[in-house]
This record gives C-alpha cells, sequence and structure tokens, in this order.
C-alpha cells in the first residue's frame, strides 16, 4: 500500500521491506538491472513516473493516508556543491526522522560512481577498524606511529596501518593583493557519517571561530574519499595573523 503522494507517481508492484532494510524504486525497471544486474530484483518495489520541479515536497505515506518520510526539496537549497555525473545523493541517516523544510545537511554525495542502491553507502569505525585488521584499537590510539591517532585517519580516509599514508591538511593564500584569501583544505572518508567536522580560524591562537570560513569546492577523489576546500571570510590584509584548524 505504500505510495508517493505528493512529488512524483509511483506504482508499487509488490513485496515488502523488513525494518532496517532497504528497498529501490527505478523509473524503467529492465533499464536499471541492465545497468545494475547485482541488485537483487526482490528489492526493486516499483516504477516511478514523473520529474521533479525546481520546488516540490515528496511524501511517502501508507495504505493509511500516514506520512511515512517526507522531503521539501528546493533546487535552489544548498545541497552538496558538486554531484559528479553517476553519482547519486544519499541520506546520511536513514533511520533519523524527517529533517523538516530545510533537508540539505542530512544529504551527501555517493562514495561511489554509479551510487550503491539497494545497500549501504555509509562506512561505520568498528567495519573499518575491522577491514585494517585492528579489530580493538582504540580510537585515540594511533596504530601506525605517523601522529594521527585511529579515529583521524579514519575521518581522512588514509590508512591506519601505514605511517607514510596521514590525513593531509595544507593552507595556502589564493587571490590577488588585498583581495588574497586564506584557503584550507583536507580530505575526508565520504560515508563517515559517525563524525562530523568543522573549520576553525584564529588571529591569536587563543580565541577560536566556527563559520568563518566557508567551503567553496569539493573533489572526489578514489578509494572514497573527497578533497574539501574552505576559503576564509577574512581577506589576508585585514589580520596579522591568520590559523586554521
Amino acid at each position: 500500500g505504500l505510495r508517493l503522494s505528493r512529488g512524483l507517481v509511483l506504482t508499487v508492484q509488490g513485496g515488502s521491506v523488513s525494518a532496517g532494510a532497504t528497498a529501490v524504486l527505478v523509473r524503467q525497471r529492465a533499464a536499471f538491472l541492465m545497468r545494475y544486474p547485482a541488485v537483487a530484483t526482490n528489492l526493486i518495489l516499483g516504477e516511478f513516473l514523473g520529474d521533479l520541479a525546481g520546488s516540490e515536497t515528496l511524501q511517502l505515506v501508507d495504505s493509511h493516508g500516514r506520512i511515512l518520510d517526507e522531503l521539501f526539496y528546493n533546487a535552489d537549497d544548498d545541497w552538496p556543491l558538486v554531484v559528479p555525473a553517476g553519482r547519486s545523493l544519499v541520506r546520511r541517516n536513514p533511520f533519523a526522522p524527517p529533517a523538516g523544510h530545510d533537508a540539505t545537511p542530512a544529504w551527501r554525495v555517493s562514495r561511489d560512481e554509479g551510487g550503491n542502491p539497494g545497500a549501504t553507502d555509509s562506512v561505520t569505525f568498528a567495519a573499518w577498524l575491522q577491514d585494517h585488521g585492528l579489530l580493538n584499537a582504540a580510537p585515540d590510539f594511533d596504530s601506525d606511529g605517523d601522529g594521527d591517532s585511529n579515529l583521524a585517519e579514519f575521518y581522512a580516509g588514509s590508512n591506519p596501518t601505514d605511517a607514510l599514508s596521514r590525513a593531509t591538511v595544507s593552507g595556502r593564500i589564493v587571490g590577488p593583493g588585498t583581495n588574497a584569501s586564506f584557503l584550507v583544505e583536507f580530505t575526508r572518508q565520504t560515508g563517515a557519517d559517525e563524525l562530523s567536522g568543522c573549520v576553525l580560524t584564529s588571529s591569536d591562537l587563543h580565541w577560536w571561530s566556527e563559520g568563518e570560513a566557508v567551503i567553496t569546492n569539493v573533489q572526489y577523489l578514489a578509494n572514497g574519499r573527497e578533497l574539501l576546500r574552505f576559503v576564509d571570510r577574512a581577506p589576508v590584509g585585514t589580520a596579522t595573523n591568520r590559523f586554521a584548524t
């Protein structure tokens, strides 16, 4: 009895979804299976018709008309800066309640090209430790002695067993003359949704503030990582010193 009451026209062809499980709604079933042959056909609940307008609300309701989930979409909102060809938008926490009018912070770009329909797109700290043979390692322990904790390497997407693979953070001056600005860039593991980060800036290493550096570009790298670039709002000429962390 699932249907979309607003936004798109949905035809549910059958099937069921267990609690915490994933299902797929597609535009054309045959074309989808040709592109994603590894997706089990029982995960495909149905096909939808139509396109999103510039501003629209999507509502998923059950057979009794109860709203199960809701998303307000506005093309002018602050969605992730770049959605490269072949990647999809992914909800950071699919079990969180509807995000309300501004849903953009709850979404990100998928880890891999082509997305990951029918499966999770997140990577947990516990699974990441296991993949690197560090099942019982503490988050604050530096397993490879490179100066970065395991948790820092998880966030950065570096290798916690290789001292030459480190979390990279750098800064430089960009722009001409009095319009020059301080640029900070660092790598982050896409899908490390257990963690969140921000850039703090300071002129004296005593008082730090959040929000003075704004994100200007995201470059998606191999192996599920992304390079983020932030520019300090304060022009270089207005401060004797400028620091970021």
